[in-house]
């Protein structure tokens, strides 16, 4: 496989994937989900590739302390998904493997692995992920040669399946940043003037402030006027957009003579 920046800058499988004690497989990626469903398509990947369900999967959101540091975080450009996600997988599910047959005392032949529970097919004994490795870091680095599940034993990939968190963003339980409300919180919304070459002079005091919520005009620290225009403050942000354009009568700008 060819060598991808991602993996060589974060070489470490613990910063991609931890087994948690309950249960869970922790994943982390350093691309921002911003509507693309990239973490779907991860979390699709690294459940195919860990034989786990994939609801054990949880997505962790990017963080370059604890998770990879992959440089650009837009989504849009990450064409190496299918470059790096399975060789993380892969490796751990060797790991995993590996001290299952110790514990066990079979060859890694003779297990089977079905949503994280392995089975030795001789002996029928068994062990879990979770009781293998839940909560312990894996202390290795990713694989790039780790053995990739052949497409004819894919179970999940190439399989219709929802987004994740499609439900409650189509039944608007969904939080967005645009959601957040704050103590004290108030919209503000530039004022540009006609052209470039425009200049603010000074604006009406008689400007209205409306009826939807009070108009800003704080001190200029808090609410910065800029020399070819203005900010404008409001406690809702639809008001911010209203007051925007009203605005434009009550302003007065100095144009220069050839314009």
């Amino acid at each position: 496989m060819a060598e991808n920046p991602s993996l060589t800058k974060n070489p470490n499988l613990d910063s991609w994937i931890a087994i948690t004690r309950d249960g869970k497989v922790r994943v982390r990626m350093g691309k921002v989900d911003i509507g693309q469903k990239i973490s779907s398509a991860v979390s699709r990947l690294a459940a195919e590739e860990l034989d786990v369900a994939p609801g054990r999967i949880v997505m962790i959101r990017p963080d370059t302390i604890d998770g990879p540091d992959e440089g650009m975080t837009s989504a849009q450009f990450d064409g190496g998904i299918r470059q790096r996600r399975p060789p993380a997988s892969a490796t751990a599910r060797a790991v995993l493997l590996a001290k299952a047959a110790v514990a066990l005392g079979v060859e890694v032949d003779e297990l089977d692995i079905d949503d994280g529970t392995i089975t030795a097919r001789s002996t029928n004994s068994a062990t879990t992920y979770w009781e293998l490795q839940g909560d312990q870091a894996f202390g290795v680095p990713i694989d790039i040669g780790a053995r990739i599940k052949p497409a004819s034993a894919r179970k999940l990939v190439g399989k219709p399946s929802a987004p994740l968190d499609l439900e409650d963003i189509v039944t608007g339980r969904h939080v967005f940043v645009n959601d957040m409300v704050m103590d004290g919180m108030v919209h503000a919304r530039p004022v540009r003037p006609p052209h470039a070459l425009a200049r603010l002079e000074a604006v009406d005091e008689g400007f209205p402030s409306g009826s939807r919520g009070r108009l800003h005009r704080g001190p200029r620290r808090q609410f910065p006027r800029h020399r070819r225009g203005r900010r404008i403050c409001g406690d809702q942000g639809g008001q911010g957009v209203v007051q925007r354009r009203a605005l434009d009568d009550w302003a007065e700008t100095r144009q220069p003579r050839h314009l």
